[in-house]
């Protein structure tokens, strides 16, 4: 944790969060021209923006500097620069290090001594007065706070998300498969018929807990033992729906948006694009079932009647639930929409997603 309380500055963090920001403003004026197009493409367009949130840090140091505050020390030589100027210490560079696009010139000298003495004197020049913490005590003491704020928040929320995955775990592995032989073989059934080639394990808990889906490797499906009395027509559009994260790999982007919303806690537009990510994986599953020949008006008694007395589960960081009293009424509206294009995802729309198993 003191290494991270070293390599990070308030700078820093300042220019993830408006670099975060313009990629995550950018995504939302897009979903907005998109309004008419199907939820697909407007749940790609914002999982791909929160994965270029979360990619900041790792592109900030491999991609060529992209500056957002003005005189500040790029990411990509960040490294290279000796971090004791925070304890103390002269900032220096290791010999030989060409210091690129920047107001500096550059700097190729051979001997180690006058390097580090002209390295350390452009660095001050360069940097402002408030990059470097002996040279501003309010910038030493917001240092010692801010910081350790932000990463006390981003350790919560993964703590936060590795229990939810452990609660998945022991409930995978703790309850049984379900005893009706019909249920597998439903399933498969319906996975053809979606072209889904993965292998699908389902699992029954005794509790009333709304169907959901988790596994990002290994999916498994997570039913109630009420679903047992269901009518056929019900199974058969729940099972679709969940099916339909299965085949669209939601699972991936539902964990690139809670390390991103991780890494990113104290900005509110990243949490509204979590939000909105999940309102359109949703509705683009929804879309899946409809276009599979369930009858709209059936599907929403079926999401309504669900929502009225199944609780979510308390793992939700970790999977994804079929519905909840949420933005209920507008999904049910959305439902019944005749005008709304309904496409599926294409095949290679989530390659990307599927080459990453």
């Amino acid at each position: 944790m003191q290494l991270i309380l070293d390599l990070v500055s308030i700078p820093d963090l300042l220019d993830l969060t408006i670099k975060a920001t313009i990629i995550l403003t950018i995504a939302w004026g897009l979903t907005f021209v998109f309004r008419s197009a199907s939820a697909s493409l407007r749940h790609w367009l914002w999982g791909m923006a929160m994965f270029g949130a979360l990619a900041l840090p790792v592109l900030s140091a491999i991609l060529p500097a992209w500056n957002i505050l003005p005189g500040r020390v790029s990411l990509a030589i960040r490294p290279a620069m000796d971090i004791g100027h925070r304890r103390g210490r002269e900032p220096s560079l290791s010999p030989g290090v060409i210091l690129g696009s920047s107001p500096m010139r550059s700097l190729k000298v051979n001997d180690k001594n006058q390097f580090a003495g002209e390295a350390a004197l452009q660095i001050r020049k360069l940097i402002s007065p408030t990059a470097v913490s002996d040279a501003n005590p309010k910038t030493d003491l917001s240092q010692s706070y801010v910081i350790p704020i932000w990463l006390t928040g981003t350790m919560l929320l993964l703590a936060r998300l590795a229990a939810s995955h452990g609660a998945l775990f022991w409930l995978h592995y703790r309850n049984r498969s379900f005893p009706v032989l019909d249920f597998d073989s439903q399933v498969h059934r319906l996975a053809r018929r979606l072209r889904i080639k993965r292998k699908i394990t389902l699992r029954m808990v005794p509790r009333p807990r709304m169907p959901m889906t988790f596994g990002v490797l290994f999916p498994c499906i997570v039913l109630p033992e009420e679903a047992i009395d269901w009518t056929p027509d019900r199974l058969e559009a729940v099972l679709l729906h969940e099916l339909a994260h299965v085949g669209r790999h939601d699972c991936v982007l539902q964990w690139v948006a809670q390390l991103a919303c991780a890494l990113h806690w104290f900005n509110p537009l990243v949490w509204f694009a979590a939000s909105r990510l999940g309102v359109e994986r949703e509705n683009a599953c929804d879309d899946c079932v409809l276009s599979s020949g369930v009858k709209a008006s059936d599907y929403a008694r079926h999401l309504l009647d669900l929502a009225s007395y199944l609780k979510p589960s308390p793992a939700a960081a970790a999977s994804i639930a079929m519905a909840g009293a949420t933005g209920l009424e507008h999904r049910l509206r959305t439902v019944l929409d005749v005008k709304l294009e309904r496409s599926v995802p294409e095949r290679r729309t989530c390659l990307v997603l599927e080459q990453a198993h």
